[in-house]
């Protein structure tokens, strides 16, 4: 990761000090959409969601939705990263990972972090609407389709 990239994670902890209490997965896939504009992808890159031991019933409901090809109920986690580089990053810069069950997601299975962004099931201290634009124009990226006001079901 080049060191500009790691600096806008230091920098949006710094601008939204809540940024990992409701918006972790949002940061996660905004940094990989970033990475992936500028060509620093190092191709190891996965979506990772980590669960408490009080999650297990939430980590449960969401391996069934994958095995169900993204089908049925999804929701939150504890706390997503993205991994990358052989590193695990979220809001703030590298993270040491610290919950008892872990979820790897692959890139090419966007649409999973994209329905659960866009589940009710996160936390609220997040605001969505006042913090997705700030991490759009920090990152140079576009994050219309997790936002709950362009997402329609099928």
């Amino acid at each position: 990761m080049q060191q500009e990239t790691f600096d806008k994670l230091v920098k949006i902890k710094k601008l939204i000090p809540k940024i990992n209490c409701g918006g972790c997965a949002i940061m996660m896939y905004a940094l990989y959409k970033h990475l992936e504009a500028t060509n620093q992808l190092a191709g190891d890159e996965k979506f990772i969601y980590l669960y408490g031991l009080w999650d297990t019933t939430t980590y449960k409901t969401n391996l069934k939705y994958i095995e169900n090809n993204n089908k049925g109920k999804v929701g939150s986690c504890t706390h997503a990263v993205l991994f990358h580089n052989g590193c695990y990053y979220n809001a703030g810069g590298e993270y040491h990972r610290e919950f008892p069950y872990l979820m790897d997601i692959s890139v090419e299975n966007k649409q999973f972090v994209i329905e659960s962004i866009l589940s009710d099931t996160w936390n609220r201290d997040f605001d969505r609407n006042e913090y997705i634009p700030l991490i759009e124009k920090e990152f140079k990226v576009n994050l219309n389709e997790i936002r709950r006001d362009n997402y329609y079901e099928l």
